[in-house]
């Protein structure tokens, strides 16, 4: 899902951060998204009828996200946007830490806003749960709280480590996007 999600953001730069409004650019997308997740679960020994029916289904979860709000202001394009980046810096003891970032750009100081004024560093959580997993509102919002106190850490670190390069001298903002249940649940240091 982290590769289409890249391949997503892709496809809103080179249509200007607009997604599909007519059927035949919608299935033109699916078409490109299922290409390129049949792909990579070729390359992972996938037998390829299997490979082509999961190609599918991710295709399918991947364009939901081109349909929700937060899900497009994601993945379009952001000045400083970078999807699937690795930094290494030096920890404080002596050691290399490699870090990936599923998604990391500029924006403005709340989810969905315009602007340069703050990095917003994003990282996708898939597999976790269905989407008609929540009975009630309260328990969507309990759980999402719970996640995020579960990823800070890992969020958090990320921008220490940007913080020690000199790489980040705006306000950081964090998100956790879970793309099946279309929901994002930020933060701000």
């Amino acid at each position: 899902m982290h590769a289409l999600l890249e391949r997503l953001s892709d496809l809103f730069a080179a249509r200007d951060a607009q997604a599909p409004n007519e059927a035949s650019e919608f299935e033109a997308w699916r078409s490109a998204l299922a290409n390129s997740a049949e792909r990579v679960l070729r390359e992972a020994a996938f037998e390829p009828r299997a490979a082509h029916h999961e190609a599918q289904l991710l295709a399918s979860h991947a364009l939901r996200v081109a349909t929700d709000p937060i899900g497009r202001w994601l993945l379009q394009p952001h000045a400083g946007g970078a999807s699937e980046t690795t930094w290494q810096h030096w920890d404080a003891d002596g050691h290399l830490r490699t870090l990936r970032v599923d998604r990391s750009f500029l924006a403005g100081e709340t989810a969905g806003s315009t602007g340069e004024d703050c990095l917003w560093i994003v990282d996708y959580k898939t597999g976790s749960r269905r989407p008609d997993a929540f009975a009630e509102d309260a328990a969507r919002a309990t759980w999402l709280t719970e996640q995020k106190l579960k990823w800070a850490p890992q969020l958090e670190a990320y921008g220490a480590a940007l913080r020690h390069t000199g790489s980040a001298e705006r306000p950081l903002r964090y998100g956790l996007y879970f793309p099946e249940l279309l929901a994002f649940k930020c933060w701000h240091e």
